[in-house]
């Protein structure tokens, strides 16, 4: 007994050290079989409806950009466009921005089953989930660059749930918030941030980008390993931080490609596209239509102290 005991333990103990070490590899790759396991079938089936509708946003706008005249300000709204619905560029090539923010559902996450369980998206690596859920790209863009205010006596702007795109950088926290999915591992994933403009080189509307940028925007000699570099998942080690190796001259051109390409995303998601004022609390506002009594009952409470102390109890 205490032999067929001994042999049990030590099976089992193996098959877990064999697990481990399985998923370990498959996390370090980005790959392996556990990628099937954490989606549930019928998110796989939302999700692929979606990758759809995100190629024909794209097929779309491409379309436009080639067959239009546009002036300089619908030219960088429809470049921030193609960037945000341009699967190719992830890690993976399989996930844009417009994955966690599609205009069906107020550009927040639009597969029902991730949003009634996990709340948070999948990245380009599809093992990586992100630790909060999508907030909606609608009116974000009407977010000041995160400043206190005295009268409030709170601080007021910024991006993200906890305001860390604070816009100081760019002046803008739409475009600085922007910057962060692409190298955030369990999101776009890229392991560099020149990883990004090496992509968008690689893109149809390059010729666009450059007209908008200067030919200098993808003025970069690039390594001969730049595909295999930027075809493996962030993080980059503490030891090598920007793994992408570049001559100093052409980091400084990649980093403001990478400052542009996300100034062109905020131009997008600050257009009447994504901020359509179209619900009636905005026909409201415009004295195009009026509240009903229970409507506007419910919008007096929403602007009462009792509101105000309900709001900062949630907050605390």
């Amino acid at each position: 007994m205490e032999k067929m005991l001994k042999t049990r333990y030590a099976w089992t103990a193996g098959t877990v050290v064999i697990t481990l070490v399985a998923v370990a590899s498959a996390l370090r790759s980005g790959e392996g079989p556990v990628d099937r396991d954490r989606i549930p079938a019928a998110a796989r089936k939302e999700i692929k409806s979606v990758e759809l509708e995100i190629d024909r946003i794209e097929a779309e706008s491409l379309n436009k950009a080639r067959s239009t005249t546009l002036d300089r300000f619908q030219q960088i709204t429809l470049l921030g466009k193609l960037i945000f619905y341009d699967r190719q560029l992830s890690v993976k090539r399989n996930e844009s921005c417009s994955f966690c923010h599609m205009p069906e559902t107020g550009f927040t996450g639009p597969i029902s089953t991730l949003n009634r369980t996990t709340a948070a998206y999948p990245g380009s690596v599809r093992t990586r989930f992100s630790g909060r859920k999508p907030q909606s790209h609608t009116y974000a863009s009407f977010s000041p660059v995160l400043h206190y205010n005295s009268e409030q006596g709170d601080f007021v702007g910024g991006q993200f749930w906890d305001m860390r795109a604070t816009g100081l950088r760019l002046d803008s926290a739409l475009a600085e918030q922007a910057q962060s999915p692409p190298l955030d591992p369990t999101e776009i994933g890229f392991i560099d941030p020149a990883c990004m403009v090496y992509r968008i080189s690689q893109r149809p509307y390059r010729s666009m980008a450059e007209t908008l940028w200067g030919a200098q925007a993808f003025a970069v000699h690039w390594p001969a390993d730049a595909k295999q570099v930027c075809d493996r998942p962030g993080p980059a080690p503490d030891a090598d931080p920007f793994p992408l190796h570049v001559l100093n001259v052409d980091r400084g051109i990649a980093q403001t490609t990478f400052d542009q390409i996300a100034e062109a995303i905020a131009a997008f998601e600050g257009s009447p596209e994504v901020n359509p004022f179209s619900a009636k609390y905005d026909y409201v506002m415009a004295g195009k239509a009026e509240f009903t009594p229970e409507e506007k009952a419910g919008y007096e409470l929403f602007r009462s102290k009792t509101t105000h102390v309900l709001n900062s109890w949630t907050r605390e």
